[in-house]
C-alpha cells in the first residue's frame, strides 16, 4: 500500500557508527543524504547530535571521524 518507512535519520546514523571502528572516517553529508534520502539540513542536525554526544569529531578540512562508539541506549 505505502512505501516502507525508514527509521529516523539519527537512528540510521547510529546504526552506521556501530558498524565502524573508533578512528574510522565517517561519510560526508552528501553521501549521507543520498544513503538516507533525507534533506541535508536533517542530516546536519543528526550529525550535530552525534558530535554533541562525543560520538563523532569534526576535523576541519578533513571531515568527520568516529570518536567513540555510542552506548547501547543511544
Amino acid at each position: 500500500m505505502g512505501a516502507e518507512r525508514k527509521p529516523p535519520v539519527l537512528d540510521q546514523l547510529l546504526g552506521l557508527v556501530r558498524t565502524l571502528d573508533v578512528g574510522a572516517d565517517f561519510p560526508s553529508e552528501k553521501e549521507l543524504t543520498e544513503a538516507t534520502g533525507a534533506a541535508r539540513g536533517t542530516v546536519r542536525r543528526a550529525l550535530a547530535q552525534l558530535k554533541g554526544t562525543g560520538v563523532l569529531e569534526v576535523r576541519h578540512g578533513k571531515g568527520r571521524r568516529v570518536r567513540a562508539l555510542p552506548s547501547e541506549h543511544s
